[in-house]
Parts: C-alpha cells; structure tokens; sequence
C-alpha cells in the first residue's frame, strides 16, 4: 500500500496542490522551536525530537494571525476558546513530527532536487517571471530563517503530503453510492408545521417573592458590578526598533529580522521570568507600561481595546496565579506582554435593583418547561393529522402546509423545522410526528406528509459529486491513518508550572 500511496503522490496535479499547501506552513518557522532547549521549557517529546513552549506559542499566534486576516479583526476568544486553539496548535506540532517520523521510516524522501525544484517555482521568490536567489535571501533574511533550515521545512511537507494527496487519489466513489446519493439529494418532501409561541405561555406564569430571592441567593455572582483590573505591559513594536537602525538597514529587511530575534526573546525572557516584567524591560530596553482599570468587557484605550489583551488580563493564569501572559501579537509588526496590576472585585447589586430581571427569567424558564411539555405530549397522543389538528385548535394553533420541498430549500423555512422535516421516518401506520425547541424558546410541531422521489436534479452533476463523495472517503482516511501513528509513536506529554 505505501508504495501505491507513493506513486499516487507524484505528477503535476500533486505538485500543484503541495506548492499550495506546504507554502503554507514552511513560513512558519515552526521547526527553529523543535529540540534543543531546557527541560522545564519542553512541552511534549516525540520520539526523540523536543517540542517547546515557543513552537506551540508560535504555532497558536499563526493560528489568530490567520483568523485576524479572514475575519479583518481580532478574533473574540474568552479563556475556554484560548485553551482550546492551543491544546489544538500543540496537537498539529506532535501529530506533524510523529507523521514525519513516520513517513522516513518507511521510505518516503524527498529529494534535494525534488525541493529545489519546488523553491524555484514558487511565485514568492520570483522576479519578472524568473526565480530570483537574491530575492530568496532577502525574504528569508527578513524572516530570521537560513536557508537550510527553509529547504528542511519545504522537505519536511512534501513527505507529509506525499501521504495526504496519496490516500486522497486512493479513494473513489462507486456508482451505486453515487446513485444513492444523488437520489438523497433529489428528494422532496411535503410537510406540515406549527408553531406554538413561547410569549403567550409566559404571560400566564407566576413567580413567587421567595422564587425570586432564592433565584438572587443561588445566582448573587450574575448580580454584581464588572471586576476590573489594570495591567503593567511592555510592547515590542517593529516600527519603533526600525527608528534605531541606521538609515541604510531600513530598507534591506534589517527590521523584520530584529523584530523576529526579539520577538522570541520576549517570549522566552517573560517566561523564564514570570512574576515581574522587569527582566524583559532591562534586557530588550522596553519601557513598562501601565493602563488604568477596564473590565473584561471594555478596554480604556487603545491598547485595553484589544479582545485578546482582556482576555489574557481577567485569565486564571494572569489574573489568579499572578504571572505574566504569553506574548500576545497585536499586528503582525506588534506584540505584548502584560500582567496585573490591581484587581477590583465588582461589588453586588440590590436585590430590588435586579429583581424585575429575575421574575422575568423565572417566569421565562417557567413557560419554556411547559411549553415543551405540552408540545411532547401532543406530538406523543396525535395518532394521525386529524388529531393533529384538533389538539392545535386548543392552544388556537393551525398548521401551515409545504410542498415539494427541497433539503436545501432558501425560501425562508425556520431551519430547524427544515432538518426535522427530513429527518423524520416516512409515515406509516400513524402519523410522523415531533416536537422540537426553536433557538427563540417557541416550539414548532412536525408533521411529515409525504416523501417523494423525484428524476435526479438537472444541477447535481455526477462527476463532481464523484469527486466530493471520494474526498469525504479520503478524509475519514486520512485521520484513521493519523489516529494510527499517533497510536504506534512514542508520545510524551510534560506539564510544568511557571
């Protein structure tokens, strides 16, 4: 099988897609941060090879940059979401090194001229049409990356995917499966729905002033003024170290270069440092800085103004164990790091300041268990479309009727009722019916009417479904195989404190 994966992997059409991808990911740098470091600054080791806190930083500050670029702004992550991109970020690093190790083992290479010949056709490195080695070294200058290490990166992601493109033009869809699919996706559907409202079972609700202070005593931490904090930082900005170069090294790339090399000091001094930014102010000559008091919420300036600055701020890391944040890039030319100053607890608001809210919730809370309820038990005793009907009328609901409806149907269906719809059993003895909560708090009732198998829709065409069906295939593929080597590789994972 490997050596049919091999063969697979070559050709114009692969070398295509792999200028595509690994281009990607060889500017990263990543592999500089693998191996060679003290022990309390590893995280993870495959095999034999390191991999340290700064890779998995740096591979999670690409992972915002990305995010920042396709949005057009910092993403919003609170302290869950952080953890996760890098749990995630930390997952690729040693997924990508036990793949690696991996594919050499069992012979795939990449050779010195299949690389070279990959570096002169990318488009970054060329001028006027022609590859350009001056314009190599000075990208790469720029970067901090020498050249070797830039030709082992490229190398490294051909071997990687050699593997993914190779499983990728293994797989195919067989016609049977193409059929049953595009008869899936042809299928129309008649159905009917109700909705019954959330609003009108709330205002019958009664809340009790015992429900209401119960609710204040278990909730008190809902009903508080905004803690805030203020920070002490220090920012590395590429624009200011560009003002004390000489005038003749501001345009050969001289900037970018120190900016990277103190980047990574700063990221290793605040760390090997973590209770004061002292350290990093007297070695990289960053004046610390200080904000006035913001909530998590909202920042004072422009600096608090940024999301991912508060959310490193009110972090149990930052905040509660006192140390200082990871460097945080604010722009691909900025970056921080910051630590608490002062914390100002929110203080708690008066039961009757707040109490309207909490009879308003209750009351909410109240009618949606009813609501649901009711709306269960008449899909449960309807038997057929009469009975439907006739339990509607109680609650002074009708049924609205659509037909011929398609599963991607854009004339304005609620899409929860949609999927319901297509996901009922055909009707057969008695009625298919369910209930179902609307992300508004109403619930809608499903009757489905009828399925109909049409002729194949004239815009499905077959060989691009062909083509998606084998990619779905080759996916599930690719992360069994990936599952399996990690399974099969020496893993360890270290925790260390700060």
């Amino acid at each position: 099988m490997l050596q049919s994966i091999r063969d697979k992997s070559q050709g114009w059409f692969t070398w295509t897609i792999i200028i595509l991808i690994c281009v990607t990911f060889a500017f990263w740098g990543i592999h500089n941060y693998l191996d060679g470091s003290s022990a309390s600054n590893i995280v993870a080791k495959v095999g034999s090879v390191k991999i340290t806190r700064q890779a998995v930083q740096q591979s999670y500050q690409h992972m915002l940059d990305r995010q920042r670029s396709l949005l057009g702004r910092s993403p919003v992550l609170d302290e869950q979401a952080q953890a996760q991109m890098k749990a995630t970020a930390m997952r690729q690093l040693v997924t990508g090194e036990a793949l690696l190790q991996t594919a050499k083992k069992n012979g795939f290479m990449a050779s010195e001229e299949q690389v070279q010949e990959l570096i002169t056709t990318l488009p970054e490195f060329q001028e006027s049409g022609k590859f350009s080695s001056q314009r190599l070294e000075r990208i790469l200058s720029n970067m901090g990356i020498t050249y070797p290490t830039f030709a082992k990166q490229i190398a490294d992601d051909l071997l990687l995917n050699q593997i993914k493109i190779g499983i990728a033009q293994s797989e195919f869809a067989t016609s049977i499966e193409i059929a049953k699919i595009m008869e899936l996706l042809s299928q129309t559907r008649d159905f009917s729905y109700a909705i019954l409202p959330l609003s009108k079972v709330a205002q019958t609700q009664t809340v009790s002033d015992e429900d209401v202070q119960g609710y204040y005593e278990a909730h008190r931490d809902q009903f508080k003024t905004p803690e805030q904090v203020s920070i002490d930082y220090v920012v590395l900005d590429a624009n200011e170290l560009l003002k004390q170069l000489p005038k003749e090294d501001r345009s050969n790339g001289k900037a970018e270069q120190l900016y990277a090399e103190q980047y990574e000091q700063l990221a290793n001094i605040s760390y090997e440092y973590p209770d004061a930014l002292t350290k990093v102010s007297e070695q990289l000559n960053l004046p610390v800085k200080t904000s006035a008091l913001f909530t998590k919420q909202r920042g004072v300036d422009v600096i608090t103004d940024a999301a991912e600055v508060r959310t490193a701020a009110f972090s149990g890391e930052v905040l509660e164990s006192h140390y200082n944040s990871e460097v945080i890039s604010l722009s691909p030319t900025q970056a921080i790091v910051l630590r608490v100053k002062q914390h100002a607890l929110g203080d708690y608001l008066s039961l009757s300041s707040v109490k309207e809210t909490i009879v308003q919730q209750l009351k909410t809370e109240k009618a949606m268990e009813q609501l649901g309820g009711i709306a269960e038990q008449i899909a449960k005793t309807s038997k057929n479309s009469t009975q439907l009907k006739k339990q509607l009328q109680t609650h002074s609901v009708g049924l609205q009727t659509k037909q011929g409806i398609a599963r991607d149907d854009r004339s304005g269906i609620n899409e929860v009722i949609l999927q319901t719809a297509f996901s009922l059993p055909r009707p057969g003895g008695d009625a298919s019916i369910k209930a179902v909560r609307l992300p508004n708090g109403d619930y809608a009732l499903v009757e489905l009417d009828k399925v109909i198998n049409v002729n194949h829709r004239s815009d499905l065409n077959a060989e691009l479904l062909s083509d998606e069906i084998a990619r779905d295939f080759a996916q599930v593929d690719y992360e069994l195989y990936n599952n399996s080597i990690i399974e099969r590789s020496k893993i360890k994972l270290y925790v260390h404190s700060q």
